[in-house]
């Protein structure tokens, strides 16, 4: 059973890495382009339609993120595998509180209209995402 949850955690997670590279190099950068008098009904269709794609995944990463770490299915690669279940859940947490209190309000900002300055820290402060998915692809690849 847990080889089926760490697989599925892996699966889940890897899909993420790409959603969120595609996010951070494409979808953000091209608010800017979007027209003014069509970006707050852009913006709220952006959140719906990424919502239904990102949060069940979310989820289902945090969930088996949850149960790997209670079962420590890495238990073969002794203390390592323990560290590294207690990174990759970490990982999971940083993402998101990151999403929660920093991306989620931000796009809140911009729900009336577009506003350069937000947009900018919308991107940058998005790499924090893209880079903890990103660790938690190499991590998971690794043991695998």
């Amino acid at each position: 059973m847990t080889e089926i949850i760490f697989k599925v955690n892996l699966f889940v997670t890897i899909f993420m890495v790409g959603v969120i590279w595609f996010v951070q190099i494409v979808h953000y950068p091209l608010f800017a382009k979007v027209s003014p008098s069509v970006f707050p009904e852009y913006l709220a269709w952006h959140a719906r339609l990424t919502t239904f794609v990102v949060a069940p995944m979310m989820l289902l990463e945090l969930l088996t993120g949850i149960f790997m770490l209670l079962h420590q299915p890495l238990h073969q690669f002794g203390r390592i595998g323990r560290v590294v279940n207690i990174l990759s859940f970490g990982l999971i947490l940083l993402i998101w509180y990151s999403t929660f209190f920093i991306q989620v309000p931000l796009h809140d900002k911009l729900q009336g209209s577009w506003n350069q300055e937000i947009g900018a820290r919308l991107v940058l402060t998005n790499w924090i995402r893209t880079v903890a998915w990103s660790l938690r692809g190499i991590l998971l690849i690794w043991v695998l």
